[in-house]
C-alpha cells in the first residue's frame, strides 16, 4: 500500500523531478540483461549443486513469531550457500507492515508469506526493504506484487526499496512523484493522467526499479516500529542493515549468518561494516541498561508488555541465513577473529610453500585455496565462495606489505588483447577485462622479505 501518502517515503529522501530518477538506455538494459542471466545462472548452479544444508542447524519453522513485531517467513530455498533458506520478515504490527527481503522466487515462499499475512492479520505492505541486491533476497518482488494484487487488492504495485547500484541496469524510482502522480484517493487519482499512471505503474513493476536507500534514512511509517537504513557495504556493494530502534536489535543481511561464516566481495569494507554494527548493538544494550524502567501505565502501546511474544534483547540480530542471534556483540566478535585465524592461515601456507618449494613460485589462489580448505567444503563452495574468501584476504596482505603479488601470461597469450571486444561491446569492456586476467594471467603470491623475517624470528624463539 500506498495509502498513508506522506509517511511511504522515507526521511531523508529528497524529490525527484521525474518519478524515475535514473532512464534506462539501452547500454544500461544490455547491461541488465547480462547480470540478470549470471546472477540467474549462479542462483541455480547455487541452489542446484551447492551441496545440502551443513549438519547440525536447527530445523527452522516456515512462519515464526519472533517478537511482538518481527516474523520470520522461510524462502523455502535451502542449501549449504543459503543454510535453511532466505529468511524474510514482516515488520511492525496492525493491518500494514514492512516486508524485508523476497526470497530467490521459490513458490513456497509465497505461501508461506500468505499464511503469515493472514496469521498476523496483515492486509497490506507499505513497502518492501532489500538489504542487496543478490537473487535470493530479490528474487521473490514479482511474485509478493502479484500476491498483494490478486489475494489483498492492492491498486499499485508494492515500492521496492534498496540501494541503488547506477551503472548496473537498476533505475532509481522517486516515491514522491509515485505518490504526486497516483495520489491517495480514486478522486486524486481521476486528476491524473491514465496513460502516465499506467506508464508509472509499469516502470514500479520493472524487477530492477526501486527507491534509493541511503544511510541514515529511517522508516517509520508502520505502527510498532521505526528502521533506520546502516550502510555496510563489503558482502555486497549496496548491503544495507536495518536497526530497529525500539528492540535495539539488527536485520543483519548477509554481514552475518547463524551457522556459517559470509562471504564478501571487499575484506576492507566488510571488516568496517562488522564495526559499524558492532557499535550499534553495544549503543542499543548500553541505553537499555541505563534507561529506567517504564511506567506500565503509560500511554501508546507497549507491545512488549502486551503481547504474548517477549521481545528479543538489545543486542539481537536477524539474520538473513539462520536462527535468530540473541547475543549480537558475541557474534560479531567471533567473526572478527575467525578472520584473523584465517588470515593467519593463509600466510602460514605461503610460507611453507615458499621454504619447500621456492621454485614454484608462490601459489596461486586456488592452489592457496585448496592448501587451507582442503577436503572441508565441496567442490562448488570451493571454487566460488572459497575462492572469493581466499582472493579477498590476498588483496589486503598485498596491500598491508606481509604478501607479494607476481602476474605473469604466456608468451601465446599474449597478442590476443581484448581490445575487440572493448571495440564490439564497451557497455561489457571491465567486465571482459575481468575474465581476461582470471583465464590468461596466471598470479603468484610468495610472502614478502619482512615476512619471512618475521616468521624466522618467530620459529628461531619457540
Amino acid at each position: 500500500g500506498l495509502r498513508d501518502a506522506p509517511q511511504t517515503r522515507p526521511r531523508g529522501i529528497p524529490p525527484q523531478h521525474d518519478c524515475l530518477a535514473s532512464k534506462r538506455d539501452p547500454t544500461t538494459s544490455l547491461r541488465a540483461m547480462f547480470e540478470s542471466l549470471t546472477e540467474s545462472v549462479s542462483a541455480f548452479v547455487g541452489a542446484n549443486f551447492g551441496g545440502p544444508v551443513p549438519r547440525g542447524l536447527p530445523a527452522l519453522h516456515p512462519v515464526t513469531r519472533l517478537s511482538p513485531t518481527v516474523v520470520r517467513v522461510l524462502g523455502g530455498n535451502p542449501s549449504a550457500f543459503t543454510l535453511q533458506g532466505t529468511n524474510a520478515y514482516l515488520i511492525g504490527t496492525g493491518a500494514t507492515r514492512w516486508l524485508l527481503d523476497t526470497g530467490e522466487g521459490k513458490p513456497v515462499f509465497i505461501t508461506n508469506l500468505r499464511a503469515a499475512m493472514k496469521a498476523e492479520g496483515v492486509t497490506a505492505l507499505e513497502g518492501i526493504l532489500l538489504t542487496h541486491w543478490h537473487l535470493d533476497h530479490v528474487g521473490g518482488i514479482g511474485d509478493v506484487r502479484a500476491l498483494m494484487k490478486r489475494e489483498f487488492g492492492a491498486k499499485q504495485p508494492v515500492l521496492a526499496y534498496k540501494h541503488v547500484r547506477h551503472g548496473h541496469g537498476e533505475m532509481e524510482v522517486d516515491a514522491e512523484a509515485v505518490i504526486r502522480v497516483t495520489g491517495t484517493s480514486d478522486e486524486t487519482e481521476r486528476g491524473n493522467d491514465a496513460n502516465e499512471i499506467d506508464a508509472l505503474k509499469k516502470a514500479i513493476e520493472q524487477s530492477r526499479s526501486y527507491v534509493h536507500v541511503r544511510d541514515g534514512d529511517v522508516f517509520d511509517a508502520v505502527p510498532g516500529v521505526t528502521l533506520r537504513a546502516v550502510f555496510t557495504p563489503g558482502h555486497a556493494e549496496d548491503h544495507f542493515c536495518f536497526v530497529l530502534e525500539e528492540e535495539g536489535s539488527i536485520f543483519a543481511g548477509d554481514c552475518v549468518l547463524n551457522g556459517n561464516t559470509a562471504v564478501f566481495e571487499n575484506l576492507s569494507q566488510y571488516s568496517a561494516s562488522l564495526d559499524t554494527m558492532k557499535r550499534e548493538l553495544q549503543n542499543a544494550v548500553a541505553s537499555a541498561k541505563n534507561s529506567t524502567a517504564r511506567d506500565s501505565d503509560r500511554s501508546g502501546n507497549d507491545l512488549r508488555r502486551t503481547s504474548t511474544t517477549a521481545s528479543q534483547p538489545p543486542g539481537t540480530l536477524y539474520p538473513s541465513h539462520g536462527d535468530v542471534v540473541v547475543d549480537g556483540v558475541k557474534k560479531l566478535g567471533v567473526y572478527a577473529k575467525h578472520r584473523v585465524t584465517r588470515e593467519k592461515a593463509f600466510v602460514e601456507a605461503l610460507v611453507k610453500s615458499w621454504e619447500t618449494e621456492p621454485a614454484r613460485g608462490g601459489l596461486t589462489q586456488s592452489e592457496l585455496a585448496r592448501t587451507v580448505y582442503g577436503n572441508s567444503v565441496n567442490w562448488l563452495v570451493l571454487k566460488t565462495a572459497v575462492w572469493g574468501i581466499v582472493g579477498q584476504h590476498l588483496q589486503k596482505l598485498v596491500e598491508d606489505g606481509r604478501v607479494v603479488m607476481e602476474k605473469k601470461t604466456p608468451w601465446f597469450l599474449k597478442w590476443p588483447e581484448p581490445l575487440f571486444w572493448r571495440a564490439a561491446s564497451p557497455f561489457l569492456a571491465k567486465e571482459f577485462e575481468i575474465w581476461w586476467e582470471r583465464l590468461a594471467m596466471e598470479t603468484r603470491y610468495r610472502p614478502s622479505a619482512r615476512e619471512m623475517s618475521e616468521s624466522a624470528s618467530t620459529s628461531a624463539a619457540t
